[in-house]
């Protein structure tokens, strides 16, 4: 015995799409709702699901790819922010030497030209102006600006730091929410091919339009 089975018709529910049977998204702080959006459109237009029960497999897997990005995002946030602050610690320690220097030399004029300790006012290190100083430094090095970013890099250099190096040693330091988003990373890849292969075998199983043998 035989019969024609045709893929299910989303209209007949009274629906534009079988996706519109799933909830809307909620935004997170953080992330660029228009992008997953876009996002989301592109990757259903890619894997074209066909069935009510494809769209929800289409679904957690779109949604699989997308918080893989975001812990991605999240972990080179981590880096920028260990590179960050040892720039910031760099320029500190410049500053506050230079200052130093300043205050050595102002007091050896003080006293050359008859002054005392008990006249002598010193000036105090600001700190606070120096670590925002190395934070527009470490803004600068990752600017979209080819130019920005290249004399800002120069800059590092002239702190006795080198960029790579910079890199590399906020990669070993490994901190914790670094390795958190990199070991999530390694979860979802594994969570991904998963469900990869469920939804590919679903795919494989669609009732096309034709003659299907019923045993």
């Amino acid at each position: 015995m035989s019969k024609n089975i045709s893929l299910p018709d989303p209209e007949r529910f009274n629906l534009s799409s079988f996706s519109d049977i799933l909830p809307k998204r909620d935004p997170i702080i953080g992330e660029d709702l228009w992008a997953f959006d876009a996002f989301r459109d592109a990757m259903i237009s890619a894997l074209a699901p066909a069935t009510p029960y494809e769209f929800v497999i289409a679904e957690n897997l779109i949604a699989i790819e997308w918080e893989l990005l975001q812990h991605r995002r999240m972990r080179d946030a981590g880096v920028r922010r260990i590179i960050r602050e040892e720039i910031c610690e760099a320029v500190a320690n410049k500053r506050k030497a230079e200052h130093e220097r300043e205050e050595a030399e102002a007091k050896r004029e003080h006293y050359a030209s008859g002054g005392s300790w008990s006249d002598w006012e010193g000036s105090i290190f600001e700190r606070d102006a120096a670590e925002k100083e190395g934070a527009d430094l470490a803004k600068r090095a990752v600017a979209h600006d080819q130019h920005v970013r290249e004399k800002a890099c120069e800059e590092i250099e002239e702190l006795g730091l080198h960029p790579l190096e910079l890199m590399a040693q906020a990669y070993h330091e490994r901190a914790p929410a670094i390795s958190f988003h990199e070991n999530k990373m390694r979860e979802l890849e594994k969570l991904r091919h998963t469900i990869r292969r469920e939804y590919e075998a679903l795919v494989r199983c669609r009732p096309f339009e034709g003659e299907v043998v019923e045993r």
